[in-house]
């Protein structure tokens, strides 16, 4: 993980998956679309931004 910050963006948290090849975020639940199988999607918790879970 870089130092977090990038062109104006900062790393509020981090949450270690797969690679994802879509993200959606709504109403304080992130949902990641993986690429490869068996890994599916993951949905996690975003409400504070700082611990997601």
């Amino acid at each position: 993980m870089n130092s977090g910050h990038s062109n104006g963006i900062k790393v509020v948290g981090y949450f270690d998956c797969y690679g994802g090849g879509q993200v959606v975020v709504r109403e304080r639940i992130a949902y990641v679309g993986h690429i490869a199988p068996p890994h599916g999607t993951s949905i996690i918790d975003v409400s504070d931004p700082s611990k997601p879970a």
